[in-house]
């Protein structure tokens, strides 16, 4: 028998090498109860279009769901064979399925060896030595069943469970349902199972059933299905079988998730502004996708471009524009802006209203300053600021900076000046990281003043002794002027 199945199995895959079509099946074993039909699936891939018939051949019982079809070229098809025998049977059995398979009227055959191992039901009666169990024999006495004993007993405590999985659908986005079916088999004795699922929460991973009881040879089919959000690359899902508290069988199973692009931009719906010079419009950028997003800020109307920002998945960060808002009229308008990367993009409409400048004296001012990483870690929101300026000058939000190891930046601080002063302002940009601590900080070139008073005290500093004193002559001869003028009118001349 041993070397029937051997020769057989050698048979089958000669057959398979030639013909290039392959024939998969859930298992090549069977284990049954005489009295309950064992079962598998089966499955092919065919390249071509064509026409599928299934037969088998042995001493078993076979029925074959579906036995013939047709199948679409590339197509994955499926169908499963029962196995029966008769009743109180006993013992090993093999069987072949055979699959021919119809293209372009060429007929390629290939065949899989299944082998069964059949135990008698539970309730057929015993027999010794060709007797029934409580017969009459020799002296009358009655065959005791307590000395009765089957050829193929197994162990009760006997733990033997596998775990199958089927073709499906691995190759996914992010929102979309995928399901795979997957087969608990019991070949160990009877008992409660218990299925553990172990996937990243963002799968959303369920199965249809997590607990059941197998008979001897039963199966199960049970249902994994997957809903992904906010992930992307190859994700893994494990089974873990459960018996008795121990792990008896473990499948692993993946999915292929491709990535999701999507940004949301948030900020103030109306933006008051005067134009004065130069403003800042801030807001948040949303990376709403599965993958890192590397994305702009810009207000096509106003040539208006932040820096660059990088966003995680499902994480937001500042941004801040600067525009130059000198050269626009007063009055409201609608205003468009734009948070967009190589992959997506969001549109926001906000109301601009645009106020009549109360200050002529504002201006801008820009500084900048390189920041060189000499370190071994990343030097991380790093932002420049101004000190040394008038408490009224304000320095304009600017989007914080990474700086990885041996990579040089260039940080930009923005200065708002208000109103007159009358000395030289000397600036002094800062810069921090995102925990308050100071990495360099450089002093720049003085502001000269812009009030009368300081133009004319700047003036004078380059004075030389004579046009000192013609100076002092022609402000006294202003003020004698002045006075001659005074004690006429008191005079009423």
């Amino acid at each position: 028998m041993k070397f029937l199945a051997l020769f057989l199995t050698a048979l089958v895959v000669l057959t398979a090498t030639a013909t290039g079509l392959t024939l998969y099946s859930t298992s090549g074993h069977v284990d049954m109860n005489s009295n309950v039909n064992g079962q598998l699936t089966f499955w092919f891939q065919a390249e071509n279009a064509g026409v599928f018939a299934v037969n088998t051949a042995g001493p078993v019982l076979t029925t074959v769901t579906p036995a013939n079809g047709n199948v679409a070229a590339g197509a994955v098809k499926s169908f499963s064979v029962s196995f029966a025998v008769s009743r109180c049977s006993e013992g090993v059995f093999y069987q072949t399925v055979n699959l021919d398979y119809t293209s372009n009227g060429v007929t390629q055959r290939t065949s899989k060896l299944i082998e069964l191992d059949v135990q008698r039901g539970s309730d057929c009666t015993p027999v010794v030595a060709g007797y029934p169990q409580n017969v009459v024999v020799g002296n009358g006495n009655s065959i005791s069943p307590s000395s009765l004993s089957l050829a193929n007993q197994f162990d009760p405590s006997e733990v033997n469970l596998a775990i199958i999985s089927q073709p499906g659908n691995t190759n996914i986005a992010n929102g979309e349902t995928s399901t795979l079916y997957l087969t608990v088999v019991n070949r160990g004795s009877p008992g409660l199972v218990n299925l553990q699922l172990v996937a990243d929460p963002s799968l959303n991973a369920v199965l249809s059933d997590y607990s059941f009881v197998l008979e001897r040879s039963e199966a199960k089919q049970v249902a994994l299905s997957v809903n992904p959000q906010n992930m992307a690359g190859k994700q893994w899902a494990t089974i873990q079988v459960i018996r008795s508290g121990q792990v008896a069988a473990v499948k692993e199973v993946y999915f292929d998730i491709a990535n999701t692009h999507q940004l949301q931009l948030t900020m103030p719906q109306i933006i008051n502004i005067e134009n004065c010079g130069g403003t800042v419009i801030a807001g948040t950028a949303t990376n709403l996708g599965s993958g890192v997003e590397q994305a702009t800020v810009l207000i096509p109307s106003l040539y208006a471009v932040s820096n660059q920002v990088v966003i995680r998945p499902r994480d937001s960060v500042p941004f801040v524009l600067n525009i130059d808002a000198s050269h626009l009229s007063a009055g409201s308008r609608m205003l468009e802006i734009n948070l967009a990367s190589n992959a997506a993009v969001n549109k926001q409409i906000v109301q601009l209203n645009v106020k009549q400048c109360s200050d002529s004296a504002v201006t801008l001012l820009n500084y900048s300053t390189v920041v060189m990483n000499t370190g071994n870690s990343t030097m991380v929101g790093l932002v420049a600021s101004v000190v040394g300026i008038p408490q009224d000058w304000q320095v304009l939000p600017q989007p914080p900076v990474n700086v990885v190891p041996g990579e040089s930046k260039t940080l930009t601080a923005v200065v708002k000046t208000k109103g007159t002063w009358d000395s030289d302002v000397v600036p002094t940009v800062v810069v921090k990281d995102v925990n308050g601590n100071e990495v360099q900080r450089s002093t720049q070139a003085p502001v000269k003043p812009n009030s009368a008073t300081g133009l004319f005290l700047a003036g004078a500093m380059g004075l030389s002794g004579l046009q000192w004193i013609a100076a002092i002559l022609f402000v006294a001869l202003i003020i004698a002027v002045g006075t001659a003028k005074a004690s006429i009118r008191r005079a009423g001349v």
